[in-house]
């Protein structure tokens, strides 16, 4: 079948799904949650419920944040999403995906110049949500709303002229601040949340953008999400899941010299509760973990189930650059264990 479209039409862009590695472009996982990282063109094909086609037995419809959420993921990281809607036997939408869809088109009325036409991201993935970048011009996808008016921007080094909030069609009186040399401040920010799902905020800066990639832990969030899938893998052995809510973890974790690592900043003294969240096999009870954070080790053992949420204990870090490192003690029955997340909460 390639073959023939090729001779068609050389022009033709083909999914690579059709011949595995032969495509123009990869395809992720069907139904993603998260998205492993892809160095080239890929694309990821999410449903509303759980099915492909319609099904009227099937009402898992997931809340239209999720979709929006998801898109700005992926445009962060250079992808592309193709959503799949099935109609009805009778040929009409169902309305639970109209509603779906129509939301979807009201968020990009007003925000869809932060995704059509921008590249993946200069910067880390932030602690409020995700970014995607267009030129010189930086839009921030703000998923948790900051509380109290300030939005710290880590990794920023260069300078910035505007900040658009993109509800509002206009640049708004809000002060920018320079923290440091990595990051930035923008204050006076309203109390409520332009989207309730994403709201965007457009930064345009001097120049080319410059930036430190390592992630930056903040002490005045509610808490700090260090994803898998947004870690680097250490050792022959380990690698991510295919991505859906139901494995979304990094996987094959059978040799003790392997790990999951985050690069990561702080700019401030700070103290932070420190939990994991995994899936382990049967068989895996008894293993042996640590997680490691700027020399600080915090051990574990593991627990057997789905999505296993466990606390290590409390960190008191200095400012500086350090690596966190979830690494392996011993293992039973052939796999540790498949990590999902670390999460960093503030001590105060």
């Amino acid at each position: 079948i390639m073959k023939a479209v090729r001779q068609a039409d050389p022009r033709v862009v083909i999914n690579g799904r059709m011949v595995r590695g032969w495509g123009d472009y990869d395809s992720t996982t069907d139904k993603p949650a998260e998205f492993p990282p892809h160095a080239g063109d890929w694309e990821g094909i999410p449903t509303t419920d759980k099915s492909y086609g319609w099904s009227k037995f099937d009402n898992s419809h997931k809340p239209l944040s999720h979709f929006i959420q998801l898109l700005a993921k992926a445009a962060a990281r250079g992808g592309n999403i193709l959503m799949n809607v099935g109609p009805m036997g009778d040929g009409n939408i169902d309305p639970k995906d109209v509603a779906i869809l129509k939301g979807i088109g009201d968020w990009w009325q007003v925000n869809g110049q932060s995704i059509r036409g921008t590249a993946r991201t200069p910067l880390a993935v932030q602690a409020w949500g995700e970014s995607t970048r267009k030129g010189s011009t930086l839009f921030l996808h703000v998923f948790n709303w900051p509380a109290n008016g300030q939005l710290v921007v880590g990794g920023l080094k260069s300078n910035v002229k505007s900040v658009t909030v993109l509800a509002t069609s206009q640049a708004i009186p809000l002060a920018i601040h320079r923290l440091n040399p990595f990051d930035i401040s923008i204050e006076g920010l309203p109390a409520a949340a332009p989207d309730k799902a994403d709201s965007v905020l457009a930064l345009e800066c001097e120049g080319d953008i410059v930036t430190d990639t390592n992630l930056l832990l903040q002490p005045a969030v509610a808490a700090n999400t260090l994803r898998a899938f947004d870690g680097e893998l250490g050792g022959r052995g380990l690698r991510f899941g295919p991505g859906k809510k139901t494995d979304a973890y990094v996987e094959n974790w059978k040799q003790t010299n392997e790990f999951v690592a985050w690069p990561a900043r702080l700019a401030a003294p700070a103290s932070f509760d420190v939990g994991v969240l995994y899936d382990a096999p049967a068989g895996a009870a008894g293993g042996t973990f640590a997680v490691n954070i700027g020399g600080q080790n915090l051990a574990g053992t593991v627990l057997t189930g789905t999505n296993v949420s466990a606390a290590l204990g409390r960190v008191r870090l200095e400012p500086g650059t350090f690596e966190i490192r979830w690494q392996a003690g011993t293992i039973q029955g052939g796999e540790l264990m498949r990590p999902r997340s670390l999460v960093l909460t503030p001590a105060h």
